[in-house]
């Protein structure tokens, strides 16, 4: 994907704790929103390829190997563990 020309598709893109992804689909602001941070207003602490929303790869849901767990409580200064485990190569031909 050379472009980012599909709406629907982003490179990257912001996920959303409650996983309702409004931000990108709603026009209209207002308290419907507080589940959109994490935690949010769902209590959603973990994002990971079990997790909704979850870390997968959006074509292939594959996962990624990419963590956050134990994301704190809203406030100006946030702390989270974040994992991303290493692919593994494949094994090594001694032609």
């Amino acid at each position: 994907m050379e472009d980012n020309d599909n709406e629907r598709h982003y490179k990257v893109a912001l996920m959303q704790a409650d996983g309702k992804n409004e931000l990108a689909t709603e026009s209209d602001m207002d308290s419907q929103y507080r589940g959109d941070p994490f935690p949010g207003a769902t209590h959603n602490t973990t994002f990971n390829a079990n997790s909704n929303p979850n870390s997968r790869s959006y074509y292939r849901r594959k996962d990624t190997s990419v963590s956050v767990t134990g994301i704190s409580d809203s406030a100006e200064m946030m702390t989270m563990d974040v994992t991303v485990k290493p692919r593994r190569s494949p094994p090594q031909s001694n032609l």
